[in-house]
């Protein structure tokens, strides 16, 4: 007995884009040759390429839009270059993040570390350490990235164990309105995370007041006249807005940008006073939350934050 069969051969490059090559190119429309939107030229490019199927070249024109540049051996070689290296880079994200009730501004970019290149058929990706996401990402390789030197990239850090003061109090950080941060937070949950933020405002809370008064020796009606001052302005609500910290005064107001009093930097060191920052945490994709100063464990402000995430620009002020 004899049983016959077909032996069908599949190839896999018939599951897969072709790599072509461009021959040719005509005008979809000789009347409209460009587009009334874009401006760019409404063409076709007549591609060549071997058809694993029919075991032969095949040509065809095809719209533009469907076309992928492949032009990666510079570009590999600039990512490659920063696999080993300490570096972030500056890289556009697809979905922007929209900073809660800012008024519509939008962080465009991201901070990230390359780590690997991984290659998909004519495709390459690099897979990265995202900054802003705190996770591991992949980029489809089409264009270099911008390198940021570290001492390009980062501002004043707490504890700061170059300058020697890493026994200060994370109170002792200038935190500024409107700049980026990349901090380590432990919320009471005891629950660890680093993300970047930006600071929208400084405040604090007042969470035992006669706890507060009689370390601060307000407790008794005998007080001198400018401490008597401090004391009523204090008292009557527990938030207070820091508007401004000196080395030996803070400036702080019952609301924001409103009348202001100037007490010791100590008042805000006080263990009955819990400092805190309002940001837009971009691990949150831009939603508005609060962190409690004494959280706080690692900061690192990142220079021009604004101009770095929101436009894409590096700028370097040793230049």
């Amino acid at each position: 007995m004899y049983v016959s069969y077909i032996k069908v051969e599949t190839n896999h490059l018939e599951f897969l884009p072709p790599v072509m090559t461009v021959i040719d190119f005509r005008y979809c429309d000789d009347k409209n040759k460009f587009c009334n939107k874009t401006g760019k030229p409404l063409i076709e490019f007549k591609c060549k390429w071997y058809n694993s199927k029919l075991k032969t070249f095949s040509e065809e024109f095809l719209n533009i839009d469907l076309l992928f540049i492949v032009d990666f051996p510079s570009v590999l070689e600039d990512y490659a270059a920063k696999i080993d290296g300490n570096s972030y880079n500056l890289i556009k994200m697809k979905k922007y993040i929209m900073l809660e009730d800012s008024g519509e501004i939008n962080v465009k970019y991201t901070l990230a570390q390359v780590e690997s290149i991984l290659h998909k058929h004519y495709y390459y990706e690099v897979l990265t350490s995202d900054l802003l996401k705190g996770k591991k990402n992949s980029v489809l390789i089409g264009s270099k990235i911008m390198s940021i030197e570290p001492n390009i990239l980062w501002g004043p850090t707490y504890p700061d164990y170059k300058n020697k003061s890493y026994f200060n109090r994370i109170n002792d950080y200038d935190f500024k309105e409107n700049e980026y941060y990349f901090i380590s937070y432990t919320d009471k949950a005891k629950r660890f995370s680093k993300r970047v933020v930006k600071i929208r405002d400084i405040f604090f809370v007042i969470e035992n007041r006669e706890a507060l008064y009689e370390s601060l020796g307000w407790a008794d009606d005998e007080i001198s006249g400018n401490d008597s001052i401090k004391k009523e302005f204090v008292s009557g609500t527990n938030l207070f807005f820091i508007n401004s910290m000196t080395r030996e005064n803070v400036s702080i107001s019952k609301e924001k940008n409103g009348e202001e009093i100037s007490v010791s930097r100590s008042f805000i060191n006080n263990k009955n006073v819990v400092v805190l920052l309002e940001t837009n945490c971009l691990l949150k994709n831009g939603l508005i939350r609060h962190f409690r100063l004494d959280g706080i464990s690692e900061v690192r402000m990142i220079n021009n934050g604004v101009r770095l995430l929101e436009n894409g620009v590096i700028i370097d002020e040793k230049e």
